[in-house]
């Protein structure tokens, strides 16, 4: 027997006149309709019941007014089957019987996830529990995970269906970015994977809807790709939003009133605080609220002054510089690579540290050349015993004085021969370690980088600071390593050709670290930052006691071994500051009588033919300490010394 959801009302054949057909639905049909709706209504309302169990039973005389059809080959991406309105189809008693199954199973797992919501939180608390790391036959994985499509909507799924968690250590050394990883603690201790469809992992923990994963390799073994995403901790306003589209390799930041508002905001490239009234707006990703500074764009004023001045005189040159520059490096060379640094006369003192102290533990300091930007500064680094290289048209524009401080109109016109020593070295074929004169050497810093293996094509010592501006690999650009390769020589050439960016900002460090990543994002440029502990700075002088406790005194009891490479005293205003503390530290070996009015440095003739003499002269072969500051690191202690910070504790 077939049974029709619609009735055909035929015309009575009794009356005399003939008319057509007429199909409508009879109230009956409307009445049996809201009937079958109410009972399968009842039904889903029943299995919220322990007790429910499921009956496939309808009265029959009702079964032909329903107003469905199943649709037997359309399926969600859930594989549930979706019902279709329809007038015409006609069922048997058994596909009837079927369809009310089938749709109190689909109102079923409609309950089912609204129930999987909202135990989320509660089933992630058990990821504690014995039985986290049970492992599930493969019938059990596969449904375990189709368990996860109640979190990702039809409109997620295609970039996403699933999610776990892995280790953040392993994972950060199985995927190196090359950036300096904060410790890891109890609320930053995992990375959240999302997973495509295809690429979910083999294996998870049964006990939870978002499961660790313990080996981060299985946890990738079906991803083709893995796009790492790193983000500040600790931001309690942030928001991260994933949104599937056509690939982007940069984050598009939005803030709360970020850009320049005012003139003198715009003058000096600092952002505006946050303002949580303020419309979310795109800014520069290197806005930063906290410390209300970041690159600034070039005028057209700059970028003519520089490309006129200084580049065009430059690239005019530069075949002179190499044939000039070729025989010391050569000379300097070990195993293909050299040491480099820039030198004014009002740096002087500090380059004689560097050498007197590296004297006092027998270290060589054949494979150094000095550019030194004044006739005077590069007789001096001779006398001293170092190659010195010296073209009075390449360093014409550049100040005989030390900067008063960081950033101000000095260090901003000598900053961009930093970048021309390791430019024109990178073009000669050579591998390049630059380094500041503001630093003492503990061990021989170009034998450390030739036992490497090496796997990046630039290093760099980490400075500590966490600026927008200097994400994500805070490098300081006062210590360097630049293997040479195609890569590398690019990057370099590259922040040659960007002098005005570096004129505007007032520093090298930003645009180089901006434009570094932008190359490890283009060309593949591999960076690395070095530990830093190896490589110390100005933020362990300043921020971590425990470390300069461990240095300064060795024979302390402590819970780690101190032995750094170098030692930059970064994160000082200026000269006279550094020289302070360096004195403090006991890492001081320039002899007084070696000053003159305290920018003139090693003025006897007769004492610049012998680079032996003048280091006689000018280097103690013990270190000279003296007290500054009470609260500042010191080889001695200094309890009737001022305070270098307001409110800070005696060291």
């Amino acid at each position: 027997m077939q049974i029709t959801a619609l009735n055909t009302f035929p015309t009575p054949t009794s009356h005399p006149m003939k008319h057509r057909p007429i199909r409508i639905k009879s109230c009956l049909s409307l009445l049996a309709a809201f009937y079958a709706g109410f009972y399968v209504g009842n039904q889903y309302a029943l299995s919220q019941s322990p007790r429910y169990l499921m009956s496939t039973s309808l009265p029959y005389d009702m079964i032909h007014h329903l107003p469905f059809a199943l649709n037997t080959t359309n399926e969600d991406d859930d594989g549930m089957e979706t019902l279709e309105s329809s007038s015409t189809k006609l069922y048997t008693e058994q596909e009837v019987q079927a369809m009310i199954k089938r749709r109190l199973e689909l109102f079923s797992k409609l309950r089912n996830k609204g129930e999987t919501r909202s135990s989320i939180a509660t089933e992630q608390s058990e990821q504690s529990t014995s039985t986290r790391n049970l492992p599930l036959t493969k019938e059990a994985h596969s449904s375990s995970w189709k368990d996860q499509s109640s979190l990702f909507p039809r409109e997620t799924k295609s970039f996403v269906s699933a999610m776990s968690l892995v280790d953040r250590d392993e994972f950060a050394r199985l995927f190196d970015a090359g950036v300096p990883l904060d410790y890891s603690s109890k609320t930053n201790s995992k990375v959240l994977l999302l997973h495509g469809k295809q690429a979910w992992p083999p294996q998870r923990n049964a006990s939870s809807m978002i499961p660790v994963i313990e080996n981060v390799q299985d946890a990738v073994k079906n991803c083709n790709y893995v796009n790492v995403v790193l983000t500040q901790p600790n931001r309690k306003n942030q928001c991260i939003a994933i949104m599937g589209q056509y690939n982007s390799y940069h984050i598009h930041r939005f803030m709360r009133g970020g850009e320049p508002k005012t003139t003198a905001q715009q003058r000096r490239g600092v952002v505006a605080p946050i303002d949580p009234t303020a419309p979310l707006e795109l800014v520069r990703r290197g806005a930063d609220p906290v410390f209300s500074f970041t690159t600034k764009t070039p005028t057209v004023h700059e970028t003519r002054r520089y490309w006129n001045q200084t580049l065009q005189q430059y690239l005019t040159n530069l075949d002179v510089y190499l044939k000039e520059l070729e025989p010391l490096v050569k000379k300097a060379a070990l195993c293909k690579a050299v040491i480099v640094m820039t030198c004014n006369l009002g740096q002087a003192p500090l380059l004689a540290n560097l050498v007197c102290s590296a004297r006092a533990r027998g270290l060589d300091l054949s494979g150094v050349i000095v550019f030194a930007t004044d006739a005077e500064t590069a007789s001096y680094a001779e006398g001293l015993g170092l190659a010195a290289y010296y073209n009075e048209k390449l360093f014409k524009h550049v100040p005989r004085q030390h900067a008063s401080s960081f950033g101000d109109s000095v260090y901003a016109d000598t900053i961009i021969s930093k970048v021309f020593c390791v430019q024109l070295v990178s073009m000669l074929g050579y591998d390049v370690l630059f380094a500041d004169v503001d630093m003492v050497w503990y061990h021989d810093p170009l034998q450390n980088f030739q036992n490497m293996t090496f796997k990046h094509d630039i290093y760099l010592s980490h400075d500590g600071s966490r600026a927008e501006f200097y994400a994500p690999y805070s490098g300081n650009t006062g210590f360097y390593y630049v293997r040479n390769n195609a890569r590398s020589q690019y990057f370099i050439n590259h922040l040659l050709v960007s002098g005005d960016l570096i004129a505007s900002t007032k520093t090298h460090q930003a645009p180089f670290l901006s434009l570094m990543s932008d190359h490890a994002s283009l060309h593949g440029l591999r960076v690395k930052i070095l530990p830093s502990d190896s490589y110390p700075g100005g933020m362990h002088f300043h921020y971590h006691p425990s470390f300069m406790n461990a240095l300064l005194n060795p024979q302390a009891k402590r819970s780690r071994t101190i032995d750094p490479v170098i030692f930059h005293m970064s994160w000082s205003d200026n000269k006279e500051r550094k020289v302070e503390f360096f004195q403090q530290m006991g890492e001081w070996y320039v002899k007084d009588k070696c000053f003159k009015d305290g920018t003139q440095v090693g003025q006897d003739a007769d004492a610049k033919v012998d680079g032996d003499k003048l280091a006689s002269m000018c280097c103690s072969a013990e270190p000279i300490i003296a007290c500054h500051y009470s609260d500042r690191p010191s080889k001695v202690p200094c309890p009737n010394s001022p305070k270098f910070g307001e409110g800070s504790t005696s060291w």
